[in-house]
C-alpha cells in the first residue's frame, strides 16, 4: 500500500443518449495498493503492475477510468499514469488499445478540471 498523491476520486456524468435512461457515470480511481494494481492489470491485460515500485516511491500515480452506461453496467475502460509533476503522461484501454474519441474527451475534462496537463499517449 501507498499514499498515492493528495486528489481525491473523480466523477464525471454525462446525458445518457437515450431518454428516461440514467447519466453515464465515469469514475477515475487512484489504485494505491499493490492488490489494486494487479487487479488492473490482469482485467486490462496489460504490464500495469511493473509501475508498482514507482508508485510506492511517488513517482507516479495509476487511475483506472471507468464508466457506468445508461443501463447501469460498469466497465473498465482505461488506465491512466499520472507523473509526479501532474502531467498524464501514458492511458490505455484493454491490451494496450488507444484511447476512444469519448474517453479522451472525458480524460480531458478530467485533466482540466483537476489542473493536470497531457505530455503523451505512450505505454
Amino acid at each position: 500500500k501507498w499514499d498515492g498523491i493528495t486528489a481525491p476520486d473523480h466523477l464525471i456524468t454525462r446525458a445518457a443518449p437515450l431518454p428516461h435512461h440514467p447519466d453515464i457515470q465515469w469514475i477515475f480511481h487512484q489504485i494505491t495498493t499493490g492488490k489494486e494494481l494487479a487487479a488492473e492489470g490482469t482485467a486490462m491485460r496489460h504490464c500495469v503492475l511493473s509501475y508498482k515500485s514507482r508508485c510506492m516511491q511517488g513517482s507516479c500515480s495509476i487511475w483506472s477510468l471507468s464508466k457506468t452506461d445508461e443501463y447501469g453496467a460498469q466497465s473498465r475502460r482505461l488506465t491512466i499514469e499520472l507523473s509526479a509533476q501532474g502531467l498524464i503522461v501514458q492511458k490505455r484501454g484493454l491490451a494496450n488499445r488507444l484511447p476512444r474519441p469519448e474517453e479522451e474527451s472525458v480524460v480531458q475534462q478530467w485533466a482540466n478540471e483537476m489542473g493536470w496537463g497531457n505530455q503523451s499517449n505512450r505505454w
